[in-house]
């Protein structure tokens, strides 16, 4: 095979890209020829280092209209790895930025919530992937009839914080934004680096995590989540298929295929909880200690009525209780968690998918794929291949 020189156009930090290097890695070898070269975005002279280099394509995580027009310039076929707006200029491949929102929506306002923050960032030009994330979580709790307190980066909040040691720009408007907000709020911020900004504002704060401010950030970044305090939850991406499905695309490109004229947006994975959300906000002691009970006996048969029994209380008054205060039933949570369960179980063991079905408590294969393929937007069998694409 003919060696072909592929730039990497990727940042040096970060869980999603090494995840993005691993997934191109792991289509690359060993069945192509292709040799690497990988820059920083923002690494001057870049023009002038990749025109010497002489690359043949590339591969890369560019959310700017400046970058884009750059990549452009080099004249080579050329992935883009961004799940937010689409730039038509540049084939593109991503998870789906507003099904990340929605999922963060989903995981909060099933604790109860009443009151829900999102924090972004300030994204210049076209939206970002910030901006897509923020419609997605405000979308979804609009269906569930809330409300979201979108940081607005202009405006400035009212209310004196106390001082603090301050070292990033903007943390005073931050820090009242977070004193505003009505107690117990719901937080999804953008991504994990901004949700570990505001777990350790709390802390400055003494905000009370997740008691008064609940958490989750974006990304499945471990690095972020793990050293926060507490630790915090996350939506996680399927950032190794992101890069296995971008090398996909490169090499038909290479080959002379005409690009795609969608953008290929996987699924996000599933929300990792941690302490930052731990806990029930609902009011009602009944309705938390039936959220508790079905959260662990899921997978057993008629759980619905096991969890009406053990909060004390008949099957219609939990009903009620459940379209109250989660705007939602208990059999639509049952489904929800069901559904979790068998993405773990796709991604994390080779049990068949009869296997599953048992053990997460369904009766019927056929009932259990049309589920997933309602809340999930794929079948069980595309997305177990997904998460393990083999090349």
């Amino acid at each position: 095979m003919k060696e072909k020189r592929i730039l990497l156009l990727l940042d040096n930090i970060g869980n999603v890209v090494i995840q993005n290097r691993v997934g191109i890695i792991r289509y690359a070898r060993p069945h192509t020829s292709w040799v690497f070269l990988r820059l920083s975005p923002g690494l001057p002279n870049l023009m002038r280092l990749v025109r010497n280099w002489k690359p043949h394509g590339g591969i890369g995580r560019v959310g700017r209209e400046d970058l884009i027009r750059l990549v452009r310039r080099l004249g080579i076929p050329f992935v883009n790895i961004f799940g937010g707006r689409q730039f038509p200029e540049v084939p593109q491949v991503g998870t789906d930025d507003q099904a990340i929102g929605r999922m963060a929506a989903d995981h909060l306002a099933r604790l109860g919530f009443r009151h829900f923050g999102y924090f972004g960032l300030q994204e210049l030009g076209r939206g970002g992937f910030a901006s897509e994330r923020g419609k997605g979580f405000a979308a979804e709790l609009q269906k569930r009839g809330h409300s979201v307190e979108m940081f607005n980066w202009n405006r400035n909040y009212p209310g004196r914080v106390p001082h603090t040691a301050r070292t990033l720009w903007g943390e005073v408007r931050w820090q009242r934004w977070l004193v505003w907000l009505p107690k117990p709020v719901a937080i999804f911020a953008c991504d994990d680096l901004r949700a570990q900004w505001l777990a350790d504002l709390c802390y400055k704060l003494g905000l009370r995590i997740p008691e008064e401010v609940a958490l989750i950030g974006a990304d499945g970044d471990e690095l972020e989540c793990q050293t926060a305090w507490p630790p915090l939850s996350t939506v996680r991406i399927p950032s190794a298929t992101e890069g296995y499905e971008a090398a996909r695309m490169l090499e038909r490109l290479l080959a002379g295929q005409a690009p795609p004229t969608e953008s290929i947006l996987l699924s996000p994975d599933r929300v990792l909880t941690a302490a930052s959300t731990e806990l029930s906000a609902v009011s009602d002691p009944r309705l938390g200690r039936a959220l508790q009970y079905i959260r662990e006996h899921s997978h057993e048969k008629c759980p619905v009525e096991a969890m009406a029994q053990h909060a004390g209380l008949s099957r219609r008054v939990l009903e009620n209780l459940f379209r109250q205060q989660l705007k939602t039933t208990p059999f639509k949570e049952l489904r929800l968690l069901r559904i979790e369960r068998a993405c773990q179980l796709l991604r994390e063991t080779n049990d068949s998918l009869d296997t599953i079905v048992s053990r997460i408590g369904y009766s019927c294969r056929s009932r259990f794929s049309t589920d997933f393929r309602r809340q999930m937007g794929i079948t069980p069998v595309r997305y177990r291949k997904r998460q393990h694409p083999a090349p």
